[in-house]
Formats: C-alpha cells, sequence, structure tokens
C-alpha cells in the first residue's frame, strides 16, 4: 500500500480496533496453479484475536470449499506437506497472503471543498477519502471438519463470528430493551453439521499490520476547513461522519497527536528571522542571543546587514518552520513549476515520491530553494568589485541547506541492505545531489556525488532499465557542466590536464530518439572538442609537447577533432525537423535572424555550433604559422560560427534562458567560448551588449556562469582585439582549484588579474600576458 507519512497510522492497538471494528476483509491469495487463476481474492468476514503474551494476533474466517481460491490453496498446501504420513488435517500455505480492511466511511472529495487552494491557484484536483488496515501473514486451512480439531475450530469460528456481528454490527445485545442475538444453537443441529462439511476453517498469523487514514491531512488548513464543512453540508451518515473524520477534535485533532505535530490551528504563523549583533557572548538557554537584533524577513525582501555585524540565524525556529506542511508545500509548488522544467524529464516522477521517500523529498526541497535562492538576490550592503554586488536570497539558502543535511544524514544512515533493494531511489538521490553542488559552484562535493555514483554503477555491464538510463544521462548532463565550470578559469597546467568524459556506449545509442539525449551527446562532443582545441592551442603557443600524453600531440588532436566532426554530422543527420533553425529576416546587420521551435532546441543547436567553432582548423593553422597573413582575411570559418552563436543567443528569450538554463551550459559560457575564437571586433562587441543588457535583466547568473564577472571577461578581451590583439585563451596565473562554493556570492572564484594568451597582428607574434580586469 502506498502510505504517505501524513496519512500512516502506526498504533498497532489502532489498526487491530479498525480491523475489529470493520471486520469484512478481502483475501488476497497467489498461488501457482495449472487449473486455477494465479491471482485469486475472496471477500470474507474475520475475526480478529489479539496477540497475548505469547501468540501472535491471528484472523480467523471460513470459506465455502467451492470457491476455487480454496480449492487452490489445498491443491498447493497437499503438495507441500505431501510427504507427512499423517492424515493432513491443518494445512500451511507456503506463501504470504494478504487481507485488506476498508472503513465504512469514505467519499469522493471534490475540489471545491479547497476553498483556500482552489481561489489562490486553481491548483486542485479530486481525490478520494478513506481508511483502509493490510495485514500480511502466514495462512494454515483447517479442511477436514470430520477431524476433532478442525470440527472444534469451525465450530469456535462460527459462534465467535456470529455473536460478533449480532451484538457489535446489529446491537442485538437483549438489554435495554433490545432483542437478543441470534446464535448458532438456534439452528439445527443437523443443519449445521452439514453446512461444515461444506466450508474450511482459515488461520492467519500476523506477519505485518499496516494502516492509512487519509483524511484530508495533507491540504492546508483553509482547504481542510472546506473539506469538512463541504461533507457536513452533504448530510447523511456518510457525510456526517466523514466531516466528523477530517474534523476529529478542534483545535487538537487526532491527526496530530498520532503523528506527534503541533496542530496547525493552533500554531501562529511562522516567520525566518534574521538575528544580527556584535555581542561576543554565547547565547541564552533559550537560544536568543543577548545585545541583539531581530530583523524579520517576508518573502523575498532582502535583509540589511552591517558590514560589522556578525550573522546569526535563528536555528530553532527556522527547523520548526521546515516541518510545516506549508513550507514543504511552497518548495514543493516551486519544484513542480520552476525547476522540472529545466530538468531532465526524468524528474517529474520523483514528485510522486515525494510523500513515501523522505529521503528523495529533503534533496527535491534543497534542490528547489536552492534554485530559488540564486534567481531571486539580494543586493548587498558592502560589496566588493571581485565577488559582485549581489548575493543569493540568504533565507532560502538557508531552508537548502538544512533539506540538504536532512537527506545527507538519511543517507547516512541507509544499510547495505537498503542500497541493494532501493538502488534506483539512492541514485535519483545522488543525481539530486549533484545538481545541487553544480549549482553551488561546489567542485569538491560534487566529486564526492560522482564518486558515490560511480560505486553504485556497473558501467561495463550496460543498463537495462529505462528510468536508471534517463537518470544517467541527467547526470552526465551535469558533469559535463562542472567540466565546462572548470575550464573557465583555470590555469593552463589544470586545463590540459581536465579529463576527457566520454559517454557511456548505452547512452550513445540512446541519444538520438529524445531531445535530452540529443542535448547530452551534443555536450559530450562540444566538451571533448573544446579539449582536443585548447590542448593544441596550448601546445602550439608555447611550443612545447607533453611527451607523457600522446593526445596532446598537435597531429594527434587535429585527427581526434576530425573523428568528433565526423560524430556530430550524424548527430546533426538525426536531428529532427522540428528542432533544426527557422531562418527569418535580415536584421540591420546583414545577418538572417535565427529562431528555434522551443528553448530547448535552440540550445541543442547552439552546442552543435560551439562544437563546429572547435573543430575548425584554421585557426590551429595560424598558431603552427604564426608569420602568415591569415589572420587578415575575412571572413573566417571560425567567426562564421560565432555569430551563428551570436544571432540564436539574440533570438531566445533572455529571461528564459536565466530559469531554464540552470542546470545545463547557458549562453554566456557558450559565448565567451566563441568569443576567444573569433576575430571579429564588431561580432566580440555584440556579445558584450548581449551580457550587458542580461546583466541589466539580472545582475547574477546564467547556464551557473556569473554573468558580471563573465562581462568583464570579454570588456577585457574587446580592448585587447581593439588595438590589434587577438586572445585565444585565459587563464589564472596560479589555479585556486575552482574557488569556493557560491554562498555570498554567484561567482566561486575571487579574480581581479587573468593571463591573456593571443596573437599581435602589427608584431606577428604569440603573447602571454598578466590582464588586470577592469581595467
Amino acid at each position: 500500500m502506498f502510505i504517505p507519512s501524513v496519512h500512516a497510522e502506526t498504533d498497532t492497538e489502532a489498526l487491530l480496533q479498525f480491523i475489529h471494528e470493520n471486520p469484512l476483509g478481502l483475501l488476497i491469495t497467489g498461488i501457482p496453479s495449472s487449473v486455477h487463476d494465479f491471482l485469486q481474492c475472496t471477500h470474507v468476514p474475520f475475526v480478529l484475536d489479539p496477540p497475548s503474551q505469547n501468540e501472535p494476533a491471528r484472523l480467523r474466517a471460513h470459506i465455502a470449499k467451492q470457491n476455487p481460491q480454496v480449492k487452490a490453496l489445498l491443491e498447493t498446501a497437499t503438495k507441500d506437506t505431501d510427504t507427512n504420513n499423517s492424515a493432513l488435517e491443518i494445512l500451511t500455505h507456503a506463501q504470504e497472503v494478504l487481507v485488506v480492511f476498508t472503513g465504512s466511511h469514505h467519499h469522493y472529495v471534490t475540489p471545491k471543498f479547497y476553498t483556500q487552494t482552489k481561489p489562490d491557484t486553481g491548483k486542485v484536483v479530486p481525490t478520494w477519502n478513506y481508511a483502509a488496515v493490510q495485514v500480511y501473514g502466514k495462512l494454515s486451512v483447517y479442511y477436514d471438519s470430520r477431524r476433532a480439531d478442525t470440527g472444534a475450530f469451525l465450530a469456535k469460528q462460527m459462534r465467535d463470528l456470529s455473536e460478533r456481528c449480532e451484538r457489535g454490527i446489529m446491537g442485538f445485545t437483549g438489554e435495554g430493551g433490545r432483542a437478543g442475538p441470534w446464535t448458532v444453537e438456534d439452528a439445527p443441529e443437523r443443519y449445521i453439521e452439514l453446512m461444515q462439511r461444506n466450508i474450511v476453517g482459515v488461520e492467519i498469523e500476523i506477519c505485518k499490520v499496516e494502516g492509512k487514514v487519509k483524511m484530508s491531512q495533507e491540504m492546508r488548513k483553509g482547504d481542510r476547513e472546506g473539506v469538512v464543512r463541504g461533507f457536513a453540508e452533504l448530510g447523511g451518515e456518510t457525510g456526517k461522519a466523514v466531516s466528523e473524520l477530517c474534523d476529529e477534535e478542534k483545535p487538537a485533532c487526532g491527526t496530530c497527536v498520532r503523528l506527534g505535530k503541533e496542530c496547525e490551528y493552533l500554531k501562529p504563523g511562522l516567520k525566518f528571522q534574521i538575528v544580527t549583533g556584535q555581542s561576543s557572548r554565547s547565547p541564552s538557554e533559550d537560544g536568543a542571543p543577548s545585545n541583539a537584533t531581530a530583523q524579520e524577513l517576508a518573502g523575498d525582501q532582502a535583509s540589511s546587514i552591517q558590514n560589522e555585524q556578525r550573522l546569526r540565524i535563528g536555528t530553532n525556529s527556522l527547523v520548526r518552520s521546515l516541518q510545516t506542511t506549508e513550507r514543504d508545500v511552497f518548495y514543493t509548488t516551486y519544484w513542480e513549476d520552476r525547476c522540472l522544467p529545466a530538468l531532465h524529464p526524468v524528474f517529474h516522477s520523483t514528485t510522486l515520491l515525494i510523500p513515501d521517500m523522505p529521503i528523495i523529498r529533503d534533496a527535491v526541497l534543497a534542490l528547489s530553494s536552492c534554485n530559488i535562492s540564486r534567481l531571486r538576490g539580494e543586493r548587498k550592503v558592502s560589496a566588493t568589485a571581485l565577488m559582485g554586488p549581489w548575493s543569493p536570497s540568504l533565507t532560502h539558502q538557508t531552508a537548502s541547506h538544512l533539506y540538504y543535511s536532512s537527506a545527507i544524514r538519511r543517507l547516512a544512515a541507509l544499510t547495505l541492505a537498503d542500497f541493494h533493494h532501493n538502488n534506483t531511489v539512492i541514485l535519483t538521490t545522488l543525481v539530486l545531489f549533484a545538481h545541487l553542488e553544480s549549482a553551488m559552484g561546489n567542485f569538491k562535493g560534487f566529486c564526492c556525488h560522482v564518486q558515490g555514483i560511480m560505486n553504485l554503477l556497473e558501467w561495463r555491464q550496460g543498463v537495462a532499465d529505462p528510468t536508471i538510463r534517463s537518470l544517467l544521462t541527467s547526470w552526465m548532463q551535469i558533469r559535463y557542466v562542472v567540466w565546462w565550470a572548470r575550464a573557465y578559469f583555470s590555469s593552463v597546467e589544470i586545463h590540459q590536464q581536465l579529463p576527457s568524459i566520454p559517454l557511456p556506449v548505452s547512452l550513445v545509442k540512446d541519444s538520438p530518439r529524445t531531445q535530452h539525449g540529443r542535448r547530452v551527446l551534443a555536450l559530450s562532443i562540444m566538451c571533448e572538442s573544446h579539449r582536443l582545441n585548447f590542448n593544441a592551442v596550448f601546445q602550439y603557443s608555447r611550443d612545447q609537447i607533453n611527451p607523457r600524453r600522446a593526445e596532446e600531440d598537435p597531429a594527434t588532436c587535429i585527427s581526434r577533432l576530425r573523428q568528433q566532426a565526423a560524430t556530430l554530422d550524424e548527430w546533426l543527420a538525426h536531428l529532427p525537423p522540428a528542432e533544426q533553425p527557422i531562418y527569418g529576416p535580415i536584421d540591420p546587420t546583414g545577418n538572417p535572424t535565427i529562431h528555434f521551435s522551443s528553448h530547448d532546441a535552440a540550445l541543442n543547436y547552439a552546442y552543435h555550433v560551439v562544437a563546429r567553432i572547435m573543430q575548425c582548423s584554421s585557426f590551429l593553422a595560424l598558431l603552427q604559422n604564426p608569420h602568415s597573413t591569415f589572420l587578415d582575411h575575412e571572413p573566417h570559418e571560425e567567426d562564421m560560427w560565432v555569430q551563428t552563436l551570436v544571432r540564436i543567443a539574440q533570438g531566445t528569450d533572455m529571461q528564459t534562458s536565466l530559469t531554464r538554463n540552470s542546470y545545463t551550459i547557458g549562453f554566456t559560457g557558450l559565448l565567451l567560448a566563441g568569443i576567444l575564437r573569433c576575430r571579429s571586433l564588431s561580432t566580440g562587441l555584440e556579445i558584450e551588449q548581449w551580457l550587458q543588457r542580461l546583466l541589466d535583466l539580472q545582475p547574477t547568473e546564467e547556464g551557473a556562469f556569473p554573468v558580471y564577472q563573465t562581462l568583464s571577461v570579454v570588456q577585457a578581451i574587446n580592448r585587447q582585439r581593439a588595438v590589434g590583439r587577438d586572445v585565444f585563451a585565459v587563464t589564472q596565473p596560479v589555479d585556486d582549484g575552482g574557488g569556493l562554493p557560491k554562498v555570498t556570492a554567484y561567482n566561486s572564484q575571487s579574480i581581479s588579474c587573468l593571463v591573456f594568451h593571443g596573437y599581435c597582428r602589427r608584431m606577428g607574434v604569440v603573447f602571454e600576458e598578466c590582464v588586470v580586469l577592469g581595467g
């Protein structure tokens, strides 16, 4: 049974009482048989024997011998005990059976009852309120009524069942003027004997019992009140009963009592608080800092924090707020509306696992709150030019850290058996972790999760499960994103050591079938072409070959680039017409406008264009002969492709790029690579103007690239180009390991200067020069 935690009834005594009050159960068995159906079920009333000190709880019932389910039970049980020489009297069934009990009061719930959410968002759907209990156990059959033990079992069973139903259900107690109950003795003895010959006794030793009470507990306060009113107005026995079950006891309802929660009817409105102060004293016992000033944050409103003040968070209030349904619902709704469109479609099914899988819920909510924290930045009171004037929303980022920590604790608590039986859930969690660390620019944390995924998977044996393949596709995409982010900006040595990340063969075969599959294949080709191109450039520019790595030989690099170009040709051949560019009218610059049927199609084709740029050999030929006049002749192949990339970026909606490119390489990172391979100053200025417009719209990041930092580098490149110096690579003088996680800023690296590698047209020489950004 699917039992979300909010609906779970874990009190065994309450579950057994439910069975006692609702004795009609559905006995379900799965019995291999050459004659009868494998799956069979029978509605039958049960008598519950509560557990004693030495005995487990048991269910008793009787069923007609003519029932095919009984015949299958006898057939299988007889075979299982055929080695017993004595006359068979009690047969034990080898397989576990299932019995389902449903409460007498259940009803359809119309969305019209949701008086809070329906007017606010309209995001409501019908459902059904009900209560049910499932029992798993081992079944024994008393089948030969001529035997003394079987006769005694059947006689007791018939008396107990009739007594329970006559008195407990019908109310025939013989007291207070009511009629007395019917008893077995009221029927002729001979008739009862004949009846017993045609029935079998069934006894089930209960191994596990679980229950679900679904009475709108998951809904918001106003919606629950609407459900209570709606059923009360509906009238009738069922309407009144369901209304009372949904309402139970205000203000301390039974649902909250069972779940150990503070009842929402008594709960005050919770808000996040930021506490600032200069006091060096430790917090008091109640958690409140002494001599501190509290400032409430409403929604995404920015907080003003003095530079000399020390930031402290009201952790207890924040943790309590994260336990509320409203907070989880908010981030879950944001996940569905804003995060899912930017992720692989496999994560759409993840939403369904949130209620039943706490580790998935925490990972999803961590990623959701992280995303909103990065899209809704706060202006810093005091900022340096290197780290930018904006920081992610502290409120949502703190929530993300708490959800993430909870998910990590749940992961650490798993056993080896959990990893074996729930590998898909664990893989989903690790892939979500990888997305989160990528968004935060935490390279060490990302590598940790990559290693975890590698340990979980057996790559060389292939992956047959389509869900696993989809998760791997999403994971490979985020690996290329991190690879690209590490390339910009690193030292020459680190850049040359960046590994090749080949796409698993199983994913290569599947990639042409889906848009996301085509994306990850295009990314793999683009990143590998970029790696080979830049390694060749560094080798040419420094006029040295590293003998330890044969693939870094210039001739080898060019040969491998041709292989990548052939793979890209095949990719393009499989590109559906709906994802190909649509050329429009000529713009004022004399170039046709380029549009696509969707944003994802535009971005995929942009990856194809950047891969083409990296596969061009004219620039490499120039570096082999730097004294040639090759640069003086335009247009060049690289420039034409870079112009195409600019047209694609200009034809896309910037706001969509900001939201949809959160977990992939965006246009900001692509244009940075493009400007390093074009020699046209006008194209470079178009790239600069596009980044400036993006900065004016959202001064934070796009595609995990900090916009303001990228713009400062592009401006410096254009200044060099204006004086006849073409820059073809930018690196760090000393590598910083990728910087620090982007907690208080949108760039992980604090960069004041970069080494520009380029070609001076006037002097005809290659140069390396340290350039101060902004200077």
